[in-house]
This record gives structure tokens, C-alpha cells and sequence, in this order.
């Protein structure tokens, strides 16, 4: 699939809010816009717009999904992804990864780039592996919602 990239704005954090995830899966799940705009929410936070690389089908100007890339304390790279429910399971998420990836690395040259996922979300980690991350470790932690969760730590192979 051909993409246009463009930075994070209003009007895609209202469209990923949007987004309605089934099952287990639900979890990722947003808070409605107007929470998070009242929570000051990184989707939604103007000052964080820059670190997102939002996908748009190149023909269709339809949303696929997101990249969040985020330069950490400890100098490590943080990459997220949010993919549009309906785009789950086709190769896109790794397509887009794998463009998140080659960023980080201009943005960031040498600087580590890591990810956690949680444990249970086998489709993930298999789009991570592929896309050249390895395992590091598992950990107990308090999701985004307060929930104690397994999270797969893990980490670029440059």
C-alpha cells in the first residue's frame, strides 16, 4: 500500500477516538475526544503532534493508522502503534513499523529503539518480530487505565 504521512491534528485524534476495537482488543479502545482533551491526553496534546506519524491511504485519504515516537529520559526511543481496527491483520501495522523505524533512526541515529506490548497480544509481537524487534524481558505493570498487565518488553536489532 502507498501512504501520505502527515504530523498528528485534531481532526485524526477525533477520528482514532473513534475507533471501536471488539473483544479482548478493546482495551485499546481511546477515551472519548472530549476526555481526553480535558486530561491533556498525548493524541491530543498540540505540543506532541510533532512525535506522531499518522498513515493515510495514499488513493483513498482513508486513515490506517499511527506512529508515536518518543525520545525517553534515559535517552531510549519509545515507538508506538495504533492501527485502525478494521486494517488489523493485513501486514499494514508492519508496513507502517518498519517507516516508524527508519524515522526513529534519522531522528535518534544509534539511540535504542524499544516497545512494549502487552503479553497476550500474540498478532503484535509476531508484527514486531518480523519488523526486527526481540524480546528483552516481561514485566507486571500498571497500564494507561491502572491495570496490573504483563507487558512484553522489547528492542530494536539494528
Amino acid at each position: 500500500m502507498e501512504y501520505n504521512i502527515t504530523s498528528m491534528n485534531e481532526q485524526i485524534a477525533y477520528a482514532i477516538s473513534k475507533w471501536n476495537y471488539e473483544g479482548k482488543y478493546a482495551i485499546y479502545n481511546t477515551e472519548s475526544f472530549e476526555e481526553m482533551k480535558k486530561k491533556k491526553a498525548s493524541l491530543v496534546n498540540e505540543e506532541k503532534f510533532k512525535n506522531y506519524m499518522c498513515f493515510f491511504d495514499k488513493y483513498s485519504d482513508e486513515l490506517i493508522g499511527y506512529i508515536n515516537i518518543i525520545k525517553k529520559e534515559n535517552n531510549d526511543i519509545f515507538i508506538g502503534i495504533g492501527l485502525a481496527p478494521n486494517k488489523c491483520g493485513r501486514g499494514l501495522g508492519n508496513e507502517m513499523l518498519k517507516c516508524g523505524i527508519k524515522e526513529a533512526k534519522e531522528r535518534y541515529p544509534g539511540a535504542p529503539i524499544i516497545l512494549q506490548v502487552r503479553s497476550w497480544n500474540e498478532r503484535a509481537i509476531k508484527c514486531y518480530i518480523k519488523a526486527g524487534f526481540k524480546i528483552m524481558r516481561k514485566e507486571n505493570i500498571k497500564d494507561y487505565k491502572g491495570n496490573l498487565e504483563e507487558f512484553t518488553f522489547m528492542k530494536y536489532d539494528y
